[in-house]
């Protein structure tokens, strides 16, 4: 989610079984990819799918902008975090700070606001975007049979607000964000 490939995307682990299964369910579920047939000494369309997959892999274009994004990774993320701590210093009044105990990309950063709905149209009607992550998933359709009692997700999914926080936002755009809802909680 932090690096910009225009579609697809990338997983890492450290365990051959599980990067095999992965590479499986990025293809359909296929247990080989085409080059694998191509090379082999066998018939193109001898493969099978034992697992139910989806298509998740990229194309070679899409593999290269990613490949050539990864040279910026880091300080976008370093900008990530430092945006992060900008809030949480500035926001502490209005919003519980969220604790989080190992590092993080900071891919979005959940902030918990009273009044969440008036204050997302507050940063919206001035040209701020805020989104919220992410919804109870048992109040989505496909999910309402599996309703059940989960300890603060009610509070989670209705405080929760997510603020802009991608490397391109600019020290003025923050301030101006940061100002923005410091001013509406001193008009309440």
């Amino acid at each position: 989610k932090n690096m910009t490939c225009g579609d697809g995307g990338g997983v890492s682990c450290n365990d051959e079984v599980l990067a095999s299964r992965l590479r499986s369910l990025s293809w359909y579920g296929c247990d080989t990819d085409t080059d694998q047939r191509i090379k082999a000494d066998n018939n193109l369309w001898d493969y099978d799918i034992k697992e139910q997959g989806l298509k998740y892999h990229m194309n070679d274009i899409v593999a290269a902008v990613a490949l050539a994004q990864f040279r910026y990774l880091e300080e976008d993320n370093e900008r990530r975090k430092a945006i992060a701590n900008i809030y949480r210093q500035e926001l502490t009044k209005y919003s519980p700070i969220y604790s989080n105990e190992g590092s993080s990309s900071f891919y979005f950063l959940p902030m918990f606001f009273p009044e969440r709905d008036k204050l997302s149209k507050s940063l919206r009607d001035k040209g701020i975007a805020s989104s919220v992550h992410y919804v109870r998933n048992d109040n989505l359709t496909v999910f309402k049979n599996f309703k059940s009692f989960l300890e603060g997700v009610d509070s989670y999914s209705s405080s929760e607000l997510t603020l802009p926080i991608h490397p391109c936002l600019t020290d003025n755009e923050l301030g101006k964000i940061v100002e923005t809802i410091k001013g509406f909680f001193l008009s309440c």
